[in-house]
């Protein structure tokens, strides 16, 4: 739901050796709408990393997003670091800029400095800018487009959004090779058992028993967004270290939904999305064990992250917020998603704790 990246000066390196870093071991992605721009990501498992900027667009990228410093800083030095080390020549192009992303970074505390959101307004409602307010005593503009455009207000929500929902909520990736539909929870939803997640009870101190929730607590679905309409599936930001790396950003945003509601848009209703059976899983959407029985699924040409799901509780998938069709609801879509206010997943382990503090703060401030 919120990207940035770090303006590097010169080429990426080695982390043990001044020479160029092979770039041919990331898959790339050239977002159509923003042509000169080239997004690398690891294609084992979907860490975003670096964004190169081409001469075409390095200009219209600071003026958009307010860069202030010296714009000569980014060529600054790269022709000897190259040469002197004999590289690769092909990562000398003139005028080029590269940047890492957030959340690929080990530590961000004392190097990057957040100042403000842009493009709030293709949210349609606000998006994480509601919520991520004020870092470190200072509150961060919402500026609806680029750095310097009109600013929206606290709890903002497009004119053109309606309170009529759809029977099913459209998600899909940037490319449009990942796209799926979400129905809301009926009967069925109350059949799986389940342990608590980290976001509901911290699991570096609650007792394995709790955990394992005894009292079969259907967690994952809260109550509607106002009387008369479904209920709701649980959401919530997580801050461990390998959400935090696949997506290239401190946070990500998980919506905990029950996998027989989840079905590939090609498909029909009762042929709902099944990850370990190939002749139902999206074509395109590439598999990463981040642990034994701990899968993440992302789009194989684009890199979004889609899917995170446990071989421990197959009945209830994680969803990835940021793959909401905003059209319809925005995308925190309150109307199907009820968004946990009291707690980051895993904000021990965030290499951010102010960010995290932030987060948690104006989550309880929002909500």
């Amino acid at each position: 739901m919120a990207f940035y990246s770090v303006k590097i000066v010169g080429v990426p390196l080695e982390a043990d050796k001044q020479v160029p870093f092979n770039m041919d071991l990331f898959s790339t992605y050239c977002p159509p709408d923003r042509q000169g721009v080239t997004r690398y990501f690891c294609p084992t498992c979907s860490a975003h990393m670096l964004v190169k900027i081409g001469p075409s667009q390095r200009g219209k990228v600071d003026a958009e997003e307010g860069f202030l410093g010296d714009p000569r800083q980014c060529d600054y030095d790269v022709r000897r670091r190259i040469d002197g080390v004999n590289g690769d020549l092909k990562y000398n192009e003139e005028g080029v800029e590269w940047r890492v992303a957030g959340g690929a970074l080990n530590k961000s505390e004392g190097i990057v400095k957040p100042m403000y959101h842009l493009h709030v307004a293709s949210t349609m409602d606000g998006g994480m800018s509601d919520v991520l307010r004020v870092v470190e005593g200072v509150e961060l503009p919402r500026y609806s487009e680029g750095y310097g455009s009109p600013l929206l207000p606290l709890k903002w929500r497009s004119p053109e959004l309606k309170e009529e929902q759809p029977r099913e909520l459209d998600m899909y990736c940037h490319c449009g090779t990942i796209s799926v539909k979400i129905s809301p929870p009926e009967e069925i939803a109350t059949e799986p058992r389940a342990p608590f997640p980290d976001l509901l009870y911290p699991a570096d101190v609650t007792r394995l028993a709790k955990q394992r929730n005894p009292g079969d607590v259907k967690w994952w679905l809260r109550p509607p967004y106002k009387e008369g309409e479904h209920d709701r599936y649980l959401a919530g930001y997580c801050a461990c270290s390998y959400c935090r790396a696949s997506s290239g950003f401190e946070f990500q945003p998980w919506g905990f939904v029950i996998q027989a509601y989840v079905r590939e848009s090609v498909r029909g209703p009762d042929e709902p999305i099944e990850f370990p059976q190939d002749d139902l899983r999206p074509q395109g959407l590439k598999q990463y064990a981040s642990s034994p029985g701990r899968y993440r699924e992302f789009c194989a040409k684009c890199g979004a992250t889609a899917f995170w799901w446990t071989a421990g509780r197959p009945d209830i998938i994680d969803v990835s917020m940021g793959l909401i069709n905003q059209s319809y609801d925005g995308v925190r879509a309150e109307h199907w998603f009820q968004w946990h206010k009291d707690r980051v997943s895993f904000a021990e382990k965030a290499t951010s704790p102010v960010l995290v503090q932030a987060l948690g703060d104006g989550l309880k401030a929002f909500y």
